[in-house]
């Protein structure tokens, strides 16, 4: 247990149980997206969402 003025702060465990508990290869949503075997495509919609008044 590591502490910062007599708080809890931190803990030091295991190499093998921070792996299983916090694993360094998490995965994301590029990653998955640059996985897919086709281009992924979409639709953008150009609407501005508001209209702009500068006086």
């Amino acid at each position: 247990m590591v502490s910062r003025h007599g708080q809890p702060c931190a803990m030091i465990v295991p190499i093998a149980d921070g792996a299983r508990l916090y694993p360094l290869e998490m995965p994301n949503l590029a990653n998955y997206l640059l996985a897919q075997p086709e281009p992924f495509e979409t639709e953008r919609d150009t609407t501005p969402l508001r209209g702009i008044d500068f006086d």
